[in-house]
């Protein structure tokens, strides 16, 4: 299962993680990278979720990833699992 290591145990993805993610990710490029956003932002025609919300849905959305996760390691026994399940949809809720 695509876990993070902590010593000897896994940890399921959580919001922290995602946020350390996107820090590693643009940490260089951006102050506010691995940051939770507090601002209400526009990216072109996209008006992201408010910041109020922005918690419940990272929850949500690392919820369903670490079911689709559990799901593909309990069919790996099968013919090979259907990674079309895995498909994540992309956000922008780390958008400050």
């Amino acid at each position: 299962m695509y876990k993070r290591k902590w010593g000897d145990d896994q940890a399921d993805l959580d919001i922290s993680f995602i946020l350390e993610i996107h820090r590693t990710a643009f940490g260089e490029l951006y102050s506010w990278a691995g940051k939770g956003r507090t601002i209400d932002v526009q990216v072109g025609k996209l008006s992201p979720p408010h910041p109020s919300q922005v918690p419940a849905l990272m929850y949500q959305y690392a919820d369903d990833v670490n079911y689709r996760l559990k799901w593909v390691e309990e069919k790996q026994a099968d013919a090979g699992a259907p990674l079309p399940y895995l498909a994540l949809p992309c956000t922008d809720i780390l958008v400050p």
